[in-house]
């Protein structure tokens, strides 16, 4: 990580916050809300990553195997903070997704088109429920989110557009026309 910008609606009054990493121990932060400016410098223990930038970390640290426990060093932009993350590795699989698609213009719906087959690992921060599968990219596969959600890697078309009856049948006919 060498930079980040957040910006928070939650409270009614809009606060955005940037943060520039220093060398490879100190973040500057300047938090902007109600009129005023605040800045301040965070000591960091050496290389950060964000929540979700583990998997690319877990990826450059070369081949895991079941059982192998790494610590990064994450740094919570909200809080201003860095925590120590313990991940361990639950699984190693081959896993097959969906990365192609195609449109059937009668039914006005995508499908299956191809398929992609990755070596991946289960990983789990140690302390919490639910892991995440991760290729050897770092790309995720599936996943947990926040608040009860799951994320899955597809194809774009099935990820965006799905149901191509939903989007009209103007859309349907250019779509078609673009192929």
């Amino acid at each position: 990580m060498s930079r980040f910008e957040i910006v928070d609606v939650r409270s009614g009054d809009t606060a955005r916050s940037e943060g520039t990493v220093v060398g490879d121990s100190l973040i500057r932060i300047e938090r902007r809300a109600a009129g005023r400016t605040d800045g301040t410098s965070l000591r960091i223990p050496g290389p950060v990553t964000t929540a979700t930038g583990w998997p690319l970390r877990l990826a450059a640290a070369a081949a895991s195997r079941t059982g192998d426990e790494f610590t990064i060093d994450v740094f919570d932009p909200v809080s201003w903070g860095v925590r120590a993350v313990q991940l361990r590795v639950l699984e190693e699989a081959t896993r097959v997704f969906a990365d192609s698609a195609d449109l059937d213009t009668i039914a006005g719906r995508w499908y299956l088109a191809g398929e992609d087959t990755v070596e991946a690992w289960l990983v789990g921060e140690m302390g919490r429920e639910g892991a995440t599968w991760v290729d050897e990219d770092g790309r995720i596969i599936e996943g947990p989110v926040r608040g009860g959600l799951r994320r899955q890697r597809t194809a774009f078309e099935i990820a965006f557009f799905g149901d191509a009856m939903v989007l009209g049948a103007d859309t349907t006919e250019q779509l078609e026309e673009q192929r």
